[in-house]
């Protein structure tokens, strides 16, 4: 039994679970995903799949496929469901995670890699919570 399948599987079943009610939410209205912080998630999602692909990450590259999936269908929604509310400082973080992105490509340090992509994934949530400070009932209490 070749176990990293295992992992891999049980991995995307839970990213399922969580998302399936997500999308759910959003698709009702409850929900209002914010366009800068998936576009950050899109572009670092999409960038380590490719990382893990290139590097021969095996059954890493199945679960990060799948999850890319859900990030960028869930950018997509951001056009019709996402918030309308962008102010100044979202831009200013969605200009600052791009510049720490350009960064973070040219890195030759995996460790460093590592912290600096942690990095731009905290500072995409930015957005998100002042939007939800702001309008608490544009997020559901389950997502």
């Amino acid at each position: 039994m070749d176990f990293k399948a295992v992992f891999a599987v049980f991995a995307i079943v839970i990213s399922l679970v969580a998302y399936i009610p997500y999308f759910r939410d959003i698709f009702l209205c409850k929900t209002k995903p914010h366009l800068y912080t998936w576009i950050i998630w899109t572009i670092t999602g999409v960038t380590s799949l490719l990382g893990v692909y290139y590097g021969g990450g095996g059954w890493t590259v199945v679960y990060d496929a799948f999850l890319c999936i859900e990030i960028v269908g869930t950018l997509i929604f951001c056009f019709k469901y996402g918030t309308k509310n962008i102010t100044k400082s979202d831009t200013v973080v969605l200009i600052l995670a791009f510049l720490a992105i350009i960064v973070w490509w040219q890195l030759k340090q995996p460790v460093l890699a590592i912290f600096m992509v942690s990095a731009i994934d905290v500072a995409a949530y930015i957005p998100s919570f002042r939007k939800s400070w702001h309008d608490p009932w544009s997020e559901t209490a389950l997502s």
